[in-house]
């Protein structure tokens, strides 16, 4: 049998010193420890002992009447053993009849489990060597048989049980010490639930696993269709998948809940079984797949296709020492000048036997955390598999794992626009946006046009999704969000939303009126449309809107400032709307839009009236329509004193300007002070050439002394010639 002893997986010890010992090599140099855990064959560290008994069934006569309409109580074992914290029976022989059925539970119904059949068995024969049934929380397991009474060839036979160890100090053993590198810094799971809600959040698909009656590990939920990763020196081939628990949300209700004890703070036992997918030793990884998929009540992780790097802030979920579930989050090492857990390293001696360089970090472990991801603060992907100690502790680049997984990498292993994260709450940007904090995918893009969020007069907007009007005065308009992301756990939180007068210029929260606060308390997964009712309109005109949707567990990432661009580029939790509607159906149309410098710093702006670059080979300007652009006098007089530089624009007196380009036109040096503002109005008239199809222009502002990428606002304008779309019923 081969020796593995790569590990802080805390898996079975024998009553009498059977096990392997694992080699001082493969933990590692930290603090001075006592002599280490008894390990098995496989490398683990055992929480619990195989106790011999034996416990058999009374066959159940068979009714000459036939079968029962509904199972009887037949037999009825206890399986008990003082002080332990839990019972795991293991079926030597196990075979019922059609309609017969066993239940494993507690004295007190909190947990049971039920097998048919044969048990774990597929088809027509039993499991080879046995079964271990899911583990019961304490000293007893109640074992019932149920029967129809059909057949009397109906029964099982438990040929030893697994009794978890009450407390390891009391052995005089050490709990692989050398995996905490200092004073353990890691804390309960629970602790950062308000603190760190994203941390939290993600946590929660991390589990505790059991497997063959005594090991324990960690592992993960991976991709949103059931599948779980954790090492090969936990689950190694297709017996140990067969027999192990998935024991998620094992931590307790509180930070200060007692959870530093074997199993202690049960959880949910969601699969006493899974299905082998892939496994490999000197990438040490394994990857499961459930019966059923949990991903909708806990969520799943994602992995980074991209490396670590060095000083990267991280944290770890997992169950040391079979404990309730810690997240090492800070830490007091010295290499960690920052007082959070970092990448110090990534290119340490493999623990594995022909496995790539592993990543170093000082977030301390223990055993039973093996299996256990480490997990990038930023954007809270999974960049390395836990899987040993050495001070600094060490995982396996998840980077190796996804080029070995090849096709069998889960559905949305990935992040991607299609599988977002899915404990974040969030919404568009643009089209392209994928909901990263900033999005790459968004770089250069303005930030005052998103989709997700519109207008209607009538309360359609779920039947003209992302289809934007012009709000009417006098009357309830409503608002509409489409809120995006993949399958999250009690996502709950508010949806506000704000207006503002159409502006190129605009300050968080200075020029902004709130009008709308909506609750939301779940919601289905790309789907979910936000109503919320708006009558408050102070005037006619257009305007800007902004919604963010504020939660306690799904924050901000960034701080906000009054720079609503930055504050919408850095967040997904926030989206900007300056885009309006021009109807020309009577043939012109004249809006009014307001210019304002709210960047203290800014001599002067740059003003753009422009083609949208996907809109220029149909531009407005000339094909659509004119368009003329009216400066007020006081802008005028200073803007001729600056220079009275401008862009393809065409003087048509003082003060008033076409566009006479097909690209737009800009004026240049518009001398505002901080806080000043203006407001302009701008002329649209029909073309008797133009397309019932919509015309787009923008109006947009720009430091007249900084590159035009990084425009300061805007304002969109939807040019329908031939009057707006009618709405879907």
């Amino acid at each position: 049998m081969r020796f593995n002893l790569r590990g802080l997986l805390l898996a079975g010890m024998m009553l009498a010193g059977g096990g392997a010992m694992a080699e001082e090599s493969a933990v590692c140099e930290g603090r001075t420890s006592q002599p280490p855990l008894q390990r098995d064959a496989q490398g683990r560290v055992k929480v619990g002992e195989d106790v011999v008994a034996t416990f058999k069934s009374r066959q159940p006569k068979a009714r000459p009447e036939g079968v029962r309409a509904k199972a009887e109580l037949a037999w009825t074992d206890r399986v008990s053993s003082p002080g332990a914290t839990y019972i795991a029976p293991h079926f030597s022989q196990f075979a019922l009849a059609s309609g017969d059925y066993v239940i494993v539970r507690a004295p007190d119904g909190s947990r049971e489990y039920r097998y048919e059949g044969f048990g774990k068995g597929e088809g027509n024969a039993p499991v080879r060597g046995g079964f271990w049934s899911g583990h019961i929380s304490g000293d007893v397991a109640i074992v019932e048989l149920w029967s129809t009474g059909g057949h009397a060839k109906s029964g099982y036979t438990i040929d030893r049980f697994a009794r978890g160890f009450a407390n390891l100090a009391a052995l005089g053993e050490d709990l692989d010490n050398k995996a905490l590198c200092g004073p353990d810094d890691s804390r309960n799971a629970r602790c950062y639930q308000t603190s760190d809600p994203r941390q939290y959040k993600h946590s929660r698909a991390v589990a505790r696993l059991l497997i063959n009656g005594s090991g324990a590990c960690t592992g993960w939920l991976v991709g949103n269709q059931g599948h779980v990763m954790t090492n090969e020196h936990c689950i190694a081939n297709t017996s140990d998948a067969l027999n192990t628990d998935f024991e998620f949300m094992a931590e307790g209700g509180a930070c200060t809940s007692a959870c530093n004890s074997w199993f202690g703070c049960p959880g949910t036992v969601v699969a006493t079984s899974s299905t082998l997918i892939a496994v490999d030793a000197p990438r040490d990884y394994a990857l499961v797949r459930l019966p059923t998929n949990p991903t909708a009540t806990y969520g799943y992780l994602q992995l980074r296709n991209t490396t670590a790097f060095v000083d990267e802030r991280i944290y770890i979920p997992q169950h040391p020492a079979a404990w309730g579930k810690h997240i090492a989050r800070n830490s007091t090492h010295a290499s960690d000048a920052s007082g959070f857990a970092e990448i110090f390293a990534l290119n340490r001696p493999a623990c594995s036997p022909g496995g790539p360089l592993d990543i170093g970090y000082y977030a301390d472990t223990q055993g039973g955390s093996s299996g256990s991801p480490v997990i990038a603060n930023s954007d809270h992907r999974v960049v390395a598999l836990h899987h040993c100690a050495n001070c600094p502790n060490r995982g396996v680049p998840i980077t190796s794992i996804i080029s070995h997984l090849g096709s069998l990498l889960p559905q949305c292993a990935l992040r991607s626009a299609t599988c977002p994260d899915p404990y974040d709450v969030w919404m568009r940007d643009t089209w392209s946006d994928t909901g990263l904090e900033p999005d790459p995918a968004t770089a250069g893009q303005d930030m005052w046009a998103s989709p997700y969020i519109w207008i209607r007069r009538n309360p359609d907007g779920v039947a003209n999704p992302h289809v934007h009007q012009n709000p009417e005065l006098g009357a309830t308009n409503y608002a509409y969000v489409k809120l995006h992301g993949g399958p999250r756990p009690g996502a709950s939180g508010r949806l506000k939303l704000y207006y503002a007068n159409a502006s190129t210029g605009l300050a968080w929260p200075t020029d902004w009126t709130q009008f709308g606060d909506v609750a939301v308390n779940g919601f289905t997964p790309d789907t979910h449309i936000v109503q919320a009712p708006w009558s408050s309109l102070p005037g006619e005109g257009h305007y800007c809107l902004v919604a963010r949707w504020e939660s306690a567990s799904d924050p901000m990432s960034f701080t906000e400032t009054t720079n609503v661009d930055a504050n919408v580029r850095q967040n997904n939790n926030i989206i900007w709307r300056n885009v309006n509607i021009v109807d020309l159906e009577s043939g012109s149309e004249e809006v009014h839009f307001i210019v304002r410098n709210v960047h203290e710093g800014i001599r002067a702006l740059r003003l753009a009236v422009r083609v949208p670059e996907m809109d220029r080979q149909r531009p407005f300007p000339g094909n659509g329509g004119r368009v003329v652009v009216r400066l007020p006098d006081e802008l005028f007089r200073r803007w001729v004193e600056a220079g009275g530089k401008a862009e393809g624009m065409k003087m048509l007196r003082e003060g008033e300007f076409e566009v006479v380009s097909p690209e737009g036109g800009v004026f240049h040096e518009l001398p505002l002070g901080f806080r000043e503002e203006h407001q302009l109005r701008m002329f649209f008239e029909r073309s008797v050439d133009a397309t019932p199809e919509p015309y787009h222009l923008e109006v947009v502002q720009f430091d007249q002394d900084k590159p035009e990428r990084e425009s300061l606002g805007g304002i969109g304008y939807d040019i329908y010639t031939h009057g707006e779309p009618k709405p879907k019923e």
